[in-house]
């Protein structure tokens, strides 16, 4: 599932990527983690991702399970989306997100390799280079209104794109109800994507 995100000189760069931690980007500690796999069991891993260029990138909310809980995990997603936006953070979340991301950034820094990476993506971005120092001090001012206010702004469930993979014909019905549902064959997607050698098993694969 997906919809707009941001650029990556947008001045909410900071606290989306706190933000997006409580959401669905912080593993066990995230809301769609706890809420879909921890309290309904219905997937083994579930997270969410954006990405930031020089124009504005996605924002990606992706999983598996199995056929018959397909909507019931679609459903859960845009209830925690939708309990995210009205009830807000709370002041505990917001700290647990800090300290993650102010303690594990050292780590994106260890090798000359780490480093070159980050400052070639400054670079690309036209981000001054003092970022690198001034990175915890900005995620320790992220506010619980600054949060909220992007959720309000950014997650909008009636704008989400839903991609559904699998055998369509046993939650097709259910899908039509959230809006205009187009299927496209396993088939025509793989059309001319195998080599020669294996374009007989691309049927059946």
């Amino acid at each position: 599932m997906g919809l707009l995100g941001i650029k990556r000189k947008d001045a909410d760069y900071i606290p989306f990527t706190v933000m997006n931690y409580i959401f669905g980007g912080g593993g066990f500690s995230s809301r769609l983690m706890q809420r879909i796999r921890a309290e309904r069991g219905y997937t083994y891993g579930i997270g969410s991702a954006f990405q930031a260029g020089r124009i504005t990138g996605p924002f990606i909310i992706s999983t598996f399970t199995p056929t018959a809980t397909t909507v019931p995990v679609i459903e859960e997603i845009l209830t925690v989306m939708e309990e995210f936006i009205r009830e807000g953070v709370q002041a505990r979340e917001l700290e647990e997100a800090k300290r993650f991301l102010i303690g594990s950034f050292p780590l994106r820094l260890e090798t000359p390799g780490q480093m070159a990476g980050e400052l070639l993506k400054l670079e690309l971005y036209d981000i001054p280079f003092d970022y690198l120092s001034s990175y915890p001090a900005a995620i320790g001012k992220v506010t619980l209104d600054e949060i909220n206010s992007l959720a309000s702004a950014y997650l909008l469930p009636e704008a989400l794109i839903l991609v559904a993979v699998g055998r369509v014909e046993e939650f097709l019905e259910p899908l039509r109800s959230w809006g205009d549902v187009e299927v496209v064959e396993y088939s025509e997607m793989t059309k001319g994507s195998f080599p020669p050698n294996t374009s007989r098993h691309a049927s059946t694969t």
